[in-house]
């Protein structure tokens, strides 16, 4: 048995060359025994079959693999080994072999990726692999073949692996790296495991996979998409807000119940954005495309989402817009004015809410996620039929008089100003008008729409199916109301799709916020 292991491992070495006569002659005659000991660790979640670990000599002068190898076994959560051999050179190659991988949490099964080291016996005899170790093994010969010395290759080696992951090149001791360790290149070593883990998952059953190397000539990954495709994936770890959840699945399963602080290393990993360290504390930036899109501030090293608390009142408004008044007599609220090819209309959303002289207000107006401190900031959410001062029955049902709001209507707008009608459909469509609050834009209209979210009542399947309102989406997108009917029980709102406006139709129960537009006349 322990021959048919060491054939196979001989034959999964990349470059393994059996000695012949002429090789052989040149070899040491002294054979010594050697003890090494270590941690072999593929990540976290991974179990493997047939977990096993060998060592060999990579004989001099060229460095190839001896044709003999002595096996043992990797022990326990963390991945403990020791092997004992007998060798004719203190240079070896140690490496892993197993059958294939199973992702505890999926429950998917992945292909093998083996992990390898080079060491110099005489320099460690303890000595950990991972993936780190196993990226900068065929440099490492490449390097040596070539001149250099051990230590020389070992430091060139890990160094260029790291600039693959855009990561500081001060942290090269790989051979001491763990996934259960408390410093910063055990840290490191997480975010990378993981990550690369994620790209295994990602490519181990699609057409054309290979495994993640280094190419020696070009010092780059081999395959020429790696790069984005890790990047995609730091992306999505980052942006669906999945550190927490992932914090906690690796401590779970860590022997110690702790986790050294890897999310800082991840957002080098993400290539269109730099680093998060001490240079660009509280930078915003934004990760995703698209729909998907949400802004990132960096913060303790480590890239988070950004919430309110990260902007302030001078965010919203463009500084080089000259704003109008509008004075709210009915409250006294006052709100800031924009003019918009030739319209007049609140740069800020409406906040009244008074019920009792508007009836139709009565349980038909919140503010997000019912804290009046959100109303204060971003107005206030009302459904269709509060926006336009009708009666509730008006969400389920037409008007009696379509025509009536064929022309401007007042809804709960302040005297002289009206519920939009299309006037935000006529807007020009090369201006920002997203306000630079819990965005990137930069509201060059000086509109200064924030991404405040909104409510719904959706349950089961059918609107209004649910006795309380749910919000959603705050920093994201939202919706502003118009006076236009689409159907029974829809009328015409107009979405923040990034930095523009564009037209949707919206359930009459769901709660959006309202901008008055100045009445004017009609053109012809």
């Amino acid at each position: 048995m322990k021959k048919i292991l060491c054939m196979m491992c001989l034959a999964l070495l990349v470059g393994c060359i059996f000695d012949n006569d002429e090789k052989a002659s040149s070899r040491k005659k002294m054979w010594w025994s050697v003890e090494v000991s270590g941690v072999a660790q593929r990540g976290f979640f991974m179990e493997a079959e047939n977990n096993i670990i060998y060592i060999e000599s990579l004989l001099q002068p060229d460095y190839t693999v001896e044709d003999r190898c002595q096996t043992s076994s990797v022990e326990g959560v963390m991945g403990d080994y020791t092997i004992k051999a007998t060798l004719r050179d203190n240079f070896v190659m140690i490496s892993t072999y197993s059958q294939e991988y199973v992702d505890t949490i999926k429950q998917r099964k992945t292909k093998d990726m083996n992990l390898n080291v080079v060491v110099d016996l005489d320099q460690m005899d303890t000595v950990n692999l991972n993936y780190l170790t196993t990226l900068a093994h065929e440099l490492m010969l490449h390097y040596i073949r070539n001149g250099s010395s051990y230590e020389d290759a070992r430091l060139k080696a890990n160094a260029v692996v790291l600039k693959n992951f855009h990561m500081s090149t001060d942290l090269t001791d790989f051979e001491h790296y763990s996934l259960y360790g408390t410093g910063a290149g055990d840290a490191m070593l997480v975010a990378i495991s993981y990550v690369i883990e994620q790209y295994y998952l990602k490519h181990s059953h699609e057409w054309g996979w290979k495994n993640l190397t280094i190419d020696t000539l070009t010092e780059t990954f081999a395959d020429s998409n790696a790069t984005q495709v890790l990047s995609s994936i730091v992306d999505e770890i980052i942006s669906n807000e999945a550190l927490d959840s992932i914090r906690k699945a690796l401590e779970a399963v860590s022997p110690t119940g702790k986790v050294a602080a890897f999310e800082k290393y991840l957002s080098p990993m993400y290539v269109d954005v730099p680093p998060c360290d001490a240079a660009n504390q509280g930078w915003k930036n934004l990760f995703g495309r698209g729909h998907n899109s949400i802004i990132m501030v960096c913060s303790d090293s480590v890239w988070r989402r950004a919430t309110k608390d990260d902007y302030g009142v001078k965010d919203i408004f463009n500084p080089n817009i000259e704003y109008g008044t509008l004075v709210d007599s009915r409250d006294g609220r006052t709100y800031k004015t924009v003019e918009i090819d030739g319209h007049v209309m609140m740069a800020e959303n409406l906040k009244y809410a008074d019920s009792a002289a508007t009836e139709n207000l009565k349980g038909q107006n919140w503010c997000y996620e019912d804290d009046e401190s959100n109303c204060e900031l971003f107005g206030r959410l009302y459904s269709w039929s509060a926006v336009m001062d009708f009666d509730p029955v008006y969400l389920d049902s037409y008007l009696d008089s379509f025509a009536d709001v064929q022309s401007v209507w007042q809804g709960i707008c302040p005297e002289g100003w009206h519920v939009p009608k299309d006037e935000f459909n006529k807007l020009p469509s090369a201006k920002s008008y997203a306000s630079g609050f819990m965005t990137v834009e930069t509201n060059s209209s000086g509109l200064s729409v924030i991404p405040a979210g909104y409510g719904y009542k959706y349950k089961g399947g059918t609107y209004n199916s649910s006795e309380t309102i749910e919000y959603a989406e705050m920093g994201e997108t939202t919706f502003l109301w118009t006076s236009e009917e689409r159907r029974v029980d829809y009328a015409q709102a107009i979405y923040l799709d990034g930095k523009d406006l564009e037209g949707i139709s919206e359930n009459k129960h769901n709660a959006g916020y309202l901008r008055c537009v100045k009445d004017y006349e009609p053109k012809d």
